[in-house]
């Protein structure tokens, strides 16, 4: 069926004790369809390959553990870059880099950019990292490929290092 509304109603109550609520509903009918996720309330993305430059182990971010990382080495990192190959198009709004457990292995400055090619980047977001995690929350935008490049050094005492990315859309 194909509607642009849903009504739900409750016909009869169960008892005087207990209320009616609806926890979740979702349609098939989107694969963008919003994940109820307590932390970023968006549907993740899987990373299909993973590119670097600066940027050691970086198939880290998607091993599954928490022991292992991506990491710069060095303290002077400034345009070094992680990119990731979603495998298709998809809707994406968020990027967040988790630094945990070295929180303070964070880029001073970094920008985001998208590509649907690999070939013609686009700006979305451009900030400073944060203790931990760095999140970049920017206007949804259809794209396969994710570059996130370190634009200055947080200090020169701390590498940039990423345990996980977490892609939403």
């Amino acid at each position: 069926m194909s509607a642009r509304f849903v009504r739900i109603t409750a016909l009869r109550g169960r008892d005087r004790f207990h209320w009616w609520s609806i926890a979740e509903i979702r349609t098939n009918r989107d694969t963008d369809v919003a994940d109820d996720d307590e932390n970023d309330r968006l549907t993740p993305r899987e990373i299909r390959r993973i590119n670097a430059q600066g940027v050691s182990n970086a198939s880290a971010i998607i091993d599954g553990r928490n022991t292992t990382r991506a990491t710069t080495n060095n303290v002077n990192y400034a345009g070094s870059w992680i990119e990731v190959d979603l495998g298709e198009i998809y809707t994406v709004s968020r990027v967040v880099q988790v630094h945990e457990p070295d929180e303070s292995d964070y880029p001073g400055r970094y920008r985001i950019e998208v590509s649907n090619d690999g070939n013609r980047w686009s700006g979305v977001f451009q900030g400073q990292g944060d203790r931990s995690r760095s999140a970049a929350t920017f206007n949804p935008v259809r794209t396969r490929f994710i570059r996130i490049t370190a634009i200055s050094n947080h200090d020169l005492q701390h590498w940039w290092s990423i345990y996980r990315l977490k892609i939403r859309g």
